[in-house]
């Protein structure tokens, strides 16, 4: 999650996207690395780390005042670059020590390199069974030339 925009009208929707078809941010190369959790003593997310976050937070960077713009009041948190990889819902009494097992097993996690080459505006829409999650739109980011594939 680069910025989580919260409820927001559609007209403000519509102008987040416009800012963020507007953005130009090279592609970069990914990679995981290492697992953490959110959440304290009773973790609720556990997700994997990036082994150079500084792609990210650079696109990051650009994108909030770019929001800003388009009228987005966002809440002002410390940007941690991550990827969720699962959330928990109340885990049973053994769990936080059965996950402890698990991250300690996986503490040197590395995954491949990939490239990262868009990003996407989500809803989540929010059910009894769960967050259903619905790509709005994807926006993508330019190639080692400076060109995105939309010619811009």
């Amino acid at each position: 999650t680069l910025a989580f925009l919260g409820e927001q009208p559609d007209d403000l929707v519509e102008a987040a996207h416009d800012a963020m078809s507007a953005l130009w941010f090279p592609a970069f190369t990914l990679q995981l690395a290492g697992l953490g959790t959110f959440g304290g003593r009773r973790p609720d997310t556990l997700w994997a780390g990036l082994r150079d976050p500084t792609p990210v937070g650079a696109l990051h960077a650009r994108l909030l005042p770019a929001l800003h713009g388009a009228g987005i009041v966002l809440d002002r948190r410390r940007f941690r670059p991550h990827v969720t990889l699962a959330r928990f819902g109340r885990l049973p009494d053994d769990g936080p020590e059965r996950l402890a097992q698990v991250m300690a097993r996986w503490h040197g996690f590395l995954a491949p390199p990939f490239e990262v080459a868009d990003y996407a505006l989500w809803r989540s829409i929010l059910t009894r069974r769960g967050a259903i999650h619905q790509e709005l739109a994807r926006y993508p980011l330019a190639d080692g030339r400076g060109t995105r594939p939309d010619g811009r």
